[in-house]
């Protein structure tokens, strides 16, 4: 962007590509992600509205209308405008420091679509619970599967047969509990929700010193054109607080953290997965156990990585520094309790997560806000 003109001294800028979809894909569901985006952004489709929200770097995905979409040989249009100070959309930012001076506004990964067929496993997670004394440890599996609109009639069938399985997978990737085929028969509004408990009783504790065990649950959708697998890790730990302090696996423990900034010279806040690896390689070698991630989210890349190496995070929003009338704005407060619970769903899956913050050097009016 040439930032001497009127595009850019207004502090807004829009991309816009054009694009073909083929009409083999015209029965599937599906996503548009924006893979982080600063500061506000605006997306149409096709002439359509999509959306309008701040983002603050943040990634997030649209449900489409199929209707929306134009496939083969028509062509598809998608404009993406942004603004770095978030006045012109009227929608008041979650880092109080955009008032005060501008930021860097754009794409900070990427645009991309994503097309599901039929029916298939939209969410995954794994938790270890440990048992009470008179009964045993246990594997928490949440599994979530959508159905097509367009899936009855897929190969002649009316109905098509669905079935799910569940294999949990030990630290050496051996098989180490399979259940039955269960048959799945979706609700009139095709979201399937499943919670099921497998006894877990063999595993080693997600320790923060040296190397964790991580184990997988893995569940496969049977459906009439194929197979459809998610996967999920997950470790073994319990973390309590209380007065004195963290017991990490039911041992008194005194945690040695570090506040983590992701901040470089050549890619801002948008690090690549290598450079946040090598920070963290450089984190483990100090001998920490924990990292608050400042102002701002870790990225499902990072948490993975910390899983594996055996490190402790605080991940908070990106509430900083904002002034007292705008954090006590309702839509504001709607806005980061939305952030929050989007953030959670999204990250729960990691073990390493040892706590959610609301925000940082701030200082609420009154104590309902």
């Amino acid at each position: 962007c040439d930032w001497s003109s009127d595009v850019c001294s207004s502090d807004l800028i829009e991309i816009s590509r054009s694009f073909y979809l083929p009409q083999d894909y015209i029965d599937y569901r599906w996503k548009l992600v924006i893979d982080g985006a600063s500061q506000a952004v605006k997306i149409a489709l096709n002439g359509v509205n999509l959306d309008t929200r701040r983002s603050d770097d943040a990634s997030f995905q649209l449900d489409l209308n199929p209707r929306t979409l134009r496939f083969d040989p028509k062509q598809n249009h998608i404009s993406i405008r942004l603004s770095n100070r978030l006045d012109n959309f009227h929608s008041p930012p979650l880092r109080g420091s955009i008032f005060s001076r501008r930021r860097y506004g754009g794409i900070a990964r990427g645009v991309y679509l994503v097309a599901s067929p039929y029916a298939q496993i939209i969410d995954l997670s794994a938790k270890w619970v440990a048992g009470k004394p008179d009964r045993n440890n246990f594997v928490e599996i949440e599994l979530e599967m959508r159905e097509s609109p367009n899936s009855a009639g897929i190969e002649g069938n009316d109905s098509p047969e669905y079935k799910y399985q569940i294999q949990l997978l030990n630290s050496s990737g051996g098989v180490a509990y399979t259940t039955d085929t269960t048959r799945l028969i979706f609700p009139e509004r095709k979201i399937s929700k499943k919670v099921i408990r497998i006894p877990y009783p063999d595993i080693n504790p997600w320790e923060i010193s040296g190397t964790p065990d991580i184990y997988t649950a893995q569940a496969t959708l049977i459906r009439p054109d194929g197979l459809h697998r998610s996967s999920a890790i997950f470790g073994a730990l319990t973390l309590d607080l209380d007065e004195k302090g963290f017991k990490v696996n039911n041992v008194r423990r005194k945690l040695k953290c570090i506040s983590y900034l992701n901040a470089d010279p050549n890619y801002g806040n948008a690090s690549p997965s290598e450079l946040v690896a090598m920070d963290l390689k450089l984190i483990k070698e100090l001998g920490i156990d924990a990292i608050r991630v400042a102002q701002g989210t870790a990225t499902p890349d990072m948490l993975n990585l910390c899983d594996h190496m055996g490190l402790l995070v605080f991940t908070e929003l990106p509430v900083f520094q904002v002034p007292d009338d705008i954090l006590g704005d309702e839509d504001f407060i709607n806005s980061a309790a939305g952030q929050m619970e989007e953030l959670i769903r999204r990250d729960r899956r990691f073990t390493c997560i040892a706590g959610w913050g609301i925000g940082s050097e701030i200082n609420p009016p009154n104590s309902t806000n």
